[in-house]
């Protein structure tokens, strides 16, 4: 919320995680958004992610380049925290693309960096096209 130019967050929770218990619904990571994360990511404070909870399963919805970085550090725990959003219509569709592509953990992501091209065709295409049918 913003009010008089300042700038007002809703406090949360922030959960320190096994970097393997957290599943991706991404199917792909931007090698160039990859590069300039992994220049500063250095620890495991400067991991920092958005999660849903779908089925029981902790899910990244926002962070991927940063956990991708991480794990390919040999980070084993970050910091999670969990959105409050209501409607996981989007979430659970980019979840079972992503089972049909056998990307289940970071570790399957992190084999999957591409192209900032192939990234929006692989992925922003594919998630614009859903959200405008």
């Amino acid at each position: 919320m913003v009010q008089n130019n300042i700038m007002y967050f809703k406090a949360c929770s922030l959960l320190k995680m096994n970097i393997e218990d957290i599943i991706p619904e991404q199917l792909a990571v931007s090698k160039d958004k990859f590069d300039r994360v992994n220049q500063w990511l250095q620890s495991p404070e400067d991991v920092v992610v958005c999660t849903v909870e779908i089925e029981g399963d902790v899910v990244c919805i926002d962070g991927h380049s940063r956990l991708v970085s991480a794990y390919l550090k040999g980070i084993e725990s970050v910091y999670v925290y969990k959105d409050d959003t209501e409607d996981m219509t989007l979430y659970r569709e980019c979840l079972s693309w992503c089972k049909e592509e056998h990307i289940n953990s970071i570790a399957d992501l992190s084999k999957r960096i591409v192209s900032s091209e192939e990234h929006q065709r692989i992925w922003i295409d594919r998630c614009q096209q859903y959200l405008n049918n």
